[in-house]
């Protein structure tokens, strides 16, 4: 499993993160912020696709970053989805 390192400042390069926002602009938002910082973002545009992305990557993401408020799933709704995964 990938551990974050806990110390503020840290080197992240390379962590994989999981973004999961319905609006396209906040995505690509993250998605250079992330880069800029030497992070590897994967985009999703709702709970569903961030399932689907969970399922079939090979690598597991360091970290997820879920917009509570996307139509269907909200990001509360997904987050539970997750942890209640045994994978």
């Amino acid at each position: 499993s990938v551990e974050l390192p806990s110390r503020p400042g840290a080197n992240l390069k390379g962590v994989t993160v999981l973004v999961v926002d319905d609006l396209a602009t906040n995505r690509r938002i993250f998605e250079r912020m992330l880069q800029h910082q030497g992070l590897r973002p994967t985009l999703a545009e709702s709970g569903a696709e961030a399932l689907r992305c969970l399922r079939e990557e090979a690598e597991p993401f360091g970290a997820i970053l879920i917009d509570a408020h996307m139509p269907g799933m909200d990001g509360f709704e997904l987050a539970a989805e997750i942890a209640g995964a045994p994978e």
